[in-house]
């Protein structure tokens, strides 16, 4: 399967660096551009495709026939999204144009955390068997706002507030639910402890109650909890990220105050993050597994870092780290019914 050489080849590119640092930028671009390619210039493939697709003919500027255009955008407030579609017909360009256009963004994203990463290369390869195959290999809109958010978790750490801000409502533009992670913005000021904890519970609390209120709410509310839409594979994805959230806070917490005090601030709230996550599965499967694709960067974060700790269990908990995935990733493509529907046979532009 096409899916398992693409994995098997990057993977090999992790053992090929160790030849020398004269090989770690090319295999790293060579990685880059090839997982772009793979999952941006698809074609039929994804769960999401026709969806998308079919979002895509409807939309027109002039709405006289009912068809979507600037109102729903004003709606949503998905106003990139829409406005790149409108923008993409404008120039008479093809659907593909989108898958394009948000790949980049979720490429260019994960590009500039994976730089700040000790093995960029491995950041790459933990990326594949769930975020990529699953964002921008299927849900395009909310693999833009992933990228968006990629930068503003670099401002969040660099405590850069308005910056951070704007990169979460970019991303709010191309998929309303990222406007969540306005509320961490209050840590950039607060120190995490008990006290402020519990504000964030309540902040949150609040800001549910209102965006509960508007119209896109709504509609995700019949969509995904009257209509009791299920995401089957939610239990294990979600399971993954609150699992790392969990060995962070137990086992990582202070040695990685130590060597990565620039970050840990960051890291910490979003492990704590990763692990409320997982009682919301109780309430929709779907919101909850959404959720968490917005919290993967960070959980790529420390797993990448794993070989880098000073502790003798090191290796292992490396190569622990890029099992599980893989183990995670043979089942479910082995074992999913959604798998091979939607993704399989795979087709490219370049070459359908």
């Amino acid at each position: 399967m096409i899916y398992y050489l693409v994995f098997g080849y990057i993977v090999l590119f992790l053992f090929l660096r160790h030849l020398g640092r004269d090989f770690d930028k090319p295999l790293y671009w060579i990685t880059l551009i090839s997982l772009f390619i793979f999952s941006s210039l698809r074609y039929e493939v994804g769960c999401d495709w026709d969806t998308y697709e079919i979002i895509f003919d409807l939309f027109s500027f002039d709405q006289s026939d009912g068809s979507l255009g600037i109102r729903n955008a004003f709606l949503t407030g998905e106003f990139l999204y829409l406005g790149s579609i409108g923008t993409i017909k404008y120039l008479g360009l093809p659907y593909e144009t989108l898958n394009i256009i948000t790949g980049l963004i979720f490429f260019l994203g994960i590009h500039s955390l994976a730089q700040r990463q000790p093995n960029p290369l491995l950041f790459l390869v933990l990326s594949f068997p769930i975020l990529i195959i699953n964002m921008p290999m299927a849900g395009i809109r909310q693999a833009a706002a992933i990228g968006f958010l990629c930068f503003g978790f670099i401002a969040f750490i660099e405590k850069k507030t308005l910056r951070y801000l704007l990169f979460v409502f970019l991303a709010s533009m191309f998929h309303s639910s990222a406007i969540i992670f306005i509320l961490p913005s209050i840590f950039l000021f607060l120190d995490l402890n008990r006290r402020t904890f519990l504000l964030m519970i309540g902040l949150l609390t609040a800001f549910i109650l209102i965006i509960l209120g508007s119209q896109a709410a709504q509609f995700a509310i019949e969509r995904y909890l009257e209509e009791e839409i299920d995401s089957s594979g939610a239990i294990f994805r979600v399971g993954l990220v609150a699992a790392t959230g969990i060995f962070f806070l137990l086992i990582l917490d202070k040695q990685w105050k130590v060597l990565y005090a620039h970050d840990h601030h960051f890291i910490k709230l979003f492990s704590i993050g990763m692990i409320m996550i997982f009682p919301l599965l109780l309430i929709s499967t779907v919101i909850s597994d959404r959720i968490g694709y917005y919290l993967m960067p960070a959980q790529i974060m420390i797993l990448s870092r794993l070989q880098f700790l000073e502790s003798r269990y090191r290796q292992l908990f490396y190569v622990g780290g890029i099992l599980v995935l893989s183990l995670t990733f043979i089942i479910w493509t082995q074992a999913s019914y959604h798998f091979n529907e939607c993704y399989l046979p795979y087709k490219n532009i370049l070459i359908k």
